[in-house]
């Protein structure tokens, strides 16, 4: 069902909408950064770090922490965007993580 409802967001071209009992239905946008299957998480660590990404690694690396750096670079882009979400990241980094975004359709009562 969410696919469907995404599609007719995209379809309509609008952002959220009233319903008749008046709840605003919206799309919300989630990124997602994981490393890829079969990554050694030692090798990730050291990439990481040498390509200055040490506030990202902990015992192992953050996804979450990767994600969340990811949504501030395209939050002080301003509207110039690379390619892909990885487009930030340096090519070792990008052989370890994958980065994705989700449209999550939500409602708020009315």
């Amino acid at each position: 069902m969410r696919d469907a409802v995404v599609a007719e967001f995209v379809r309509e071209g609008t952002q959220n909408w009233k319903s008749a009992d008046g709840a605003l239905v919206y799309l919300n946008r989630k990124l997602f950064a994981s490393m890829k299957p079969g990554v050694d998480p030692a090798a990730a660590c050291e990439i990481l770090r040498s390509n200055g990404f040490d506030f990202v690694v902990e015992t192992k690396p953050s996804a979450t922490k990767l994600a969340a750096w990811v949504r501030e670079q395209e939050q002080m882009a301003e509207g110039v965007l690379p390619e892909s979400l990885d487009g930030w990241l340096p090519e070792k980094v990008r052989e370890l993580f994958v980065v994705s975004e989700q449209h999550v359709p939500g409602v708020r009562g009315a």
